[in-house]
């Protein structure tokens, strides 16, 4: 799992144990923008139920400025040694995963001031 001090705080006992009963690999799914899915730069919730994303590429309603923006599903496949926490408090299966590269290269591209 993750190396960060403290990240059982953010999980309740039944989500602790259902992180730690998870396969060594896994597979997360997330609902994107084509923008956002050709960027490479990917938000850090996913979800490891397929349906879940589904629903959030293709029915649930945003509003702003990726309302009319074309959806798509990004699955990757993930050690559970790189997920940071598991949510299923509102029944979507959510894991935090945070791609290192991406992380590095995000905090390297930010510009100074």
């Amino acid at each position: 799992m993750a190396r960060r001090s403290h990240r059982h705080y953010l999980m309740n006992i039944k989500e602790s144990r259902h992180l730690q009963n998870l396969p060594e690999n896994i597979t997360v799914y997330r609902a994107m923008t084509e923008t956002e899915f050709a960027s490479g730069m990917f938000g850090i919730s996913w979800t490891t139920d397929s349906k879940i994303a589904e629903f959030f590429a293709f029915k649930y309603r945003r509003y702003g400025k990726y309302q009319y923006e074309p959806k798509v599903i990004h699955t990757l496949t993930v050690p559970k040694s790189q997920i940071i926490a598991c949510f299923d408090r509102r029944k979507e299966s959510e894991v935090i995963y945070v791609n290192q590269r991406e992380a590095m290269y995000k905090f390297i591209s930010t510009p100074t001031n």
